[in-house]
């Protein structure tokens, strides 16, 4: 008789042994790359903005512009490193959540270039920098788990299921 169990998709021994190609491995690595740039840059920017004024430092008090820029900061970079997780491990669905990010980030982006009118220090303590390498970062990317030699490692299911067998009763006397 055979009976299912259910099992962790994320679990390394049950997903079918598929090699990542190498535009998923480099997407992943420009996605934690992109983590580790924002993290810099939040770090800068809020440094900056507390030195005080003349810095780019908004018009509301350093103190609750740090906090309300490290919330966000949090989330975002959160953002980047839970679709290179997901990425890494094939999920379709973080491949076209990453995605949609991307294009929100586009409309962030554009919104930060008109803001500011050129790519300078700006309002913001770093200006659209940090922004537009994050964008070329973002957009190669998308570009790369998009790529068609990406597309089979995202077509692959993850078992789910495992079959386990039940021993047959022992009879009686053996």
């Amino acid at each position: 008789m055979t009976d299912t169990t259910e099992t962790d998709p994320d679990s390394p021994g049950q997903i079918e042994a598929a090699a990542k190609p190498p535009t998923v491995v480099w997407a992943v690595r420009l996605m934690y790359s992109a983590a580790i740039i924002l993290f810099v840059s939040e770090v800068i920017s809020d440094a900056l903005i507390l030195q005080g004024p003349g810095n780019g430092a908004p018009p509301v008090p350093p103190s609750i512009w740090v906090t309300d820029s490290a919330l966000f900061s949090v989330a975002y970079i959160g953002a980047w490193l839970w679709m290179a997780w997901k990425n890494s491990r094939g999920r379709n669905w973080a491949r076209i959540l990453g995605t949609v990010f991307f294009v929100v980030f586009c409309g962030d982006f554009a919104h930060k270039v008109i803001q500011n009118l050129n790519l300078t220090v700006g309002s913001s303590g770093l200006g659209a920098y940090p922004s537009f390498v994050l964008g070329l970062i973002a957009i190669a990317a998308v570009i790369l788990i998009w790529h068609p030699r990406s597309a089979p490692f995202y077509r692959r299911r993850p078992s789910k299921t495992v079959p386990v067998t039940e021993a047959a009763p022992s009879e009686p006397g053996t």
